[in-house]
């Protein structure tokens, strides 16, 4: 037992050996914090006022967002008619699916769809935001769907 503590104690003092050793002539942190505080304050501000500007959504993205919902709603009532019927399926077959059945004439297939929202989503910021918003409050929508059918199903 005096043997196996002894050895704990060298392999302790091992790994803390080079913390010793390292420079102690550190800035002080809280020093540098205090000193940064106005400036990202001054940022931040700046960035709000930028943001009430850029509130509204371009017309392309309106237009886009448009598509984006009734292609989420189409793919989400696909997907739940799958997990009803109990059949296996792919995530990209049934969104592929959903862009096609949506009505959707100005995007032929998933890939170009896709693409339209990444770009748009680096164009406008308010669009990411709708989009991102709209993708989980889907997702949420779907996932009480799916245990209101459960509960159902185990009645």
């Amino acid at each position: 037992m005096r043997i196996t503590t002894i050895l704990m104690m060298v392999l302790a003092l091992g790994f803390t050996a080079p913390m010793f050793a390292q420079d102690t002539k550190k800035e002080d942190p809280k020093e540098t914090k205090k000193e940064d505080a106005p400036a990202k304050e001054d940022e931040a501000a700046k960035d709000e006022g930028k943001d009430a500007q850029k509130r509204e959504m371009t017309e392309a993205g309106k237009s886009l967002f448009e598509d984006v919902e009734r292609v989420y709603k189409k793919y989400y009532e696909l997907v739940l008619a799958k997990v009803k019927a109990n059949e296996p399926y792919k995530a990209d077959d049934v969104w592929a699916d959903a862009v096609k059945e949506s009505k959707n004439a100005k995007y032929k297939d998933m890939a170009e769809f896709s693409d339209a929202i990444v770009k748009m989503k680096q164009k406008d910021r308010e669009f990411k935001k709708q989009v991102n918003s709209l993708m989980d409050d889907s997702a949420k929508k779907f996932a009480e769907d799916v245990k209101e059918w459960s509960k159902e199903q185990k009645k």
